[in-house]
Order: C-alpha cells, then structure tokens, then sequence
C-alpha cells in the first residue's frame, strides 16, 4: 500500500455503489499481497499471498470476510488448498466462483513465475471445505492470472506462463461438471490485469503491456472483441470488481487510491468521485453482486403468464323461479327461463311440495 513499510496490507475498504464512494472497513488478521479473491453472497474470501514478515513469507491461509457485519477471520480448515505445491501456498493465483462454490488456485508458491502450476481446488461455501479438482487443472502452469465469469461458468483470463510467457488465450471452468475446457481467444495478452462481467460477457481490463485496453469476451459465442480503451490505464496489479452494469478498478500503477468505473452499455469509462481511502496494487476484491465478476447472483425469473377460468368452459344458458305470489295467492311453479331467447315456460312436473310466499 502507499501508507505500509512492509508494501502488505490487511486493511479492506468498502466501496459503495449507489454513492461511488469508498470507506474503512475491516482488517484481514494478516498483511498480504498478491493475493487472489472472490466471493459468496454472504462473503469474501481472500486466499494466499505475499505476505510479511518477508521477504520469503507466503501465505496458505484464506480469510473470510462477512459483508453484513464487516469482520473477518481465518478459516483453519482452509490452510493449504494449492494441491500444486505442497505448502498449499498460492501466491497472484486464480479464484472464480458463483454463489454455491468456488475455484482457488494456479499462482506460485513463491514470487517467481518459474514455479507456477495449473492445479485448481474447489471449495463449496456451505461447508467451506477444500477439494482437489484434477478435472478443472488449467491447461498450463501459470500465474498473474485474472477470472471472471457467469453463473454456469468461470472464465481463467491470460497469465504468465512458467516459461516466462504472457497468453491471450481463455481457459472454461464449468460449475457443473468441475471440469475445464478451452475457451477463444482475446485480442491482446494480458497478465496482471483485471476483469468483471455483465450479465453475458466478461471484461478483462488492461495489465502490463495493454494498460487501457478492454477486451470483451461474450459467453454464448466464446468470441473476443476490443472494446473502448480506458480513460485511464490499469496496469501493476489494478483489481477490477463491480456488478452487472459496470466493472469497478481499483488501486494498481503507483498505488493509487481511485476508483475507474467502465459502464458496459455505453462502453464507456469515467473516475468515480471518491476512492478506497488508501492507495494500493496487486490486491483482491470480493462483490455480493458480482463476486468478483466471476459471477453475478442470478436475477429473479421472469415471470411465465397464465390463464385462470373461474366458470367452466361452457356455461348454462337456463335458469328457474320458484314460488312466489302472483294474483294475491303463494305459488308452488317452478318456471325454466331460457336465456338465449328471453322464454319462460312452466314445468309442471318440478312444482314446489307446498306454495311458497317470497321464495
């Protein structure tokens, strides 16, 4: 951060949508960096990083942090989780998710992209356990990764390569099968960027060498445009986040402390009024409504129209009176009335038992 000797932070700033602006909020128990985030509709979740005392200090733990009541804490049954490296330690790795689980890993167990794996572990949120996922390995080792993605699947966005590699290829993470596939392609190779997604394509904006440009990727086509470059440029670690309207950049260059929303309709990017409250790069961030963009909470259903007959399909066309006084004197006749000829006619055999006066 630009305020942290050690270049870690634990602080985590909140920033609220409908104001486009940026408060304190809870602190992680440890500093880190590099980290890689997303998050559950209750909660963020923070994994591994570069973390302090250092140099040489990397993290296994994952940290959680509640949104309804701002306060964090480690999850022991998280320790570990990389089934790459077998200090578990993840450092500038992927994490996807949608609002049952999530997917952790690629990244290095240390800060050299020389050792970074392709091993990807899932963790369920109801019982935040984690799982080896050998199905859903990336297809090569990589680190300074990015993700985004929809409700059915995650989108792994470029990288380094452990041979030194930048990628502009996309890999698949299906939710349902826990298994990866090979997506298209982007326009231009990105490493430590950052994305975000509407509600039918993901964002990936910037990062070294393609500070300003924004890439989007349509998910029904797995197809890749360039969209309108940045007002400003993102690059050094800039964390994107935000919801299905706009994606939201924070932090990267210089340790900056501003906040670029790129709204999706209009293609179009401007700085929101106020700021994290503290500058800083290569972080994570977590969304209730967008989780990171990997996935934003499925919208209410539209309604079906349906058709509800109180009468059955064919009405009676008939009715009857009964009784009744008629020349000063009760009557028992039971008279039929036909509707759809304005007719009456007495049916003799269906008199009342006895006459009836105001019947």
């Amino acid at each position: 951060t630009s305020t942290s000797p050690n270049n870690r932070a634990s602080s985590v700033s909140k920033f609220t949508y409908s104001t486009g602006t940026g408060s304190a909020s809870a602190t992680l128990p440890e500093e880190t960096a590099w980290t890689c985030a997303t998050g559950a509709p209750e909660a963020g979740y923070w994994k591994g990083g570069y973390g302090y005392p250092g140099p040489g200090s990397y993290w296994s733990y994952t940290w959680k942090c509640v949104y309804s009541t701002e306060t964090t804490s480690e999850i022991p049954g998280l320790r570990g989780g990389n089934p790459g490296w077998s200090s578990g330690r993840t450092t500038a790795g992927l994490a996807v998710a949608n609002t049952e689980k999530g997917y952790f890993g690629a990244g290095s167990p240390s800060f050299t992209f020389s050792h970074a794996n392709a091993n990807i572990s899932r963790v369920p949120w109801s019982t935040e356990t984690n799982h080896n996922q050998p199905g859903a390995n990336l297809r090569n080792p990589l680190m300074f990764i990015t993700g985004a993605g929809s409700q059915e699947v995650g989108y792994a966005f470029g990288g380094q390569q452990s041979n030194g590699n930048t990628l502009s290829y996309v890999d698949k993470l299906t939710y349902a099968t826990d298994s990866r596939s090979n997506g298209g392609n982007m326009t231009n190779y990105h490493y430590l960027a950052g994305s975000a997604s509407s509600d039918t394509a993901s964002y990936c904006f910037g990062g070294t060498n393609s500070n300003s440009i924004v890439d989007k990727y349509v998910w029904a086509t797995d197809t890749c445009s360039a969209d309108t470059n940045l007002t400003s440029p993102a690059q050094n670690g800039t964390n994107a986040n935000g919801k299905n309207d706009a994606g939201l950049l924070a932090g990267g260059n210089s340790k900056d402390s501003s906040v670029q929303k790129y709204t999706y309709s209009t293609s179009t990017s401007s700085m929101e009024p106020g700021n994290m409250g503290y500058g800083a790069r290569y972080m994570g961030g977590a969304s209730a409504s967008n989780n990171n963009g990997p996935s934003a909470l499925a919208p209410n259903p539209t309604p079906t129209p349906t058709t509800t007959s109180v009468y059955p399909a064919t009405l009676v066309d008939f009715g009857y009176q009964q009784g009744g006084l008629a020349g000063g004197h009760d009557q028992k006749d039971v008279m039929k009335l036909t509707f759809a000829n304005d007719t009456a006619a007495e049916m003799p055999g269906a008199d009342l038992p006895a006459n009836r006066h105001y019947h």
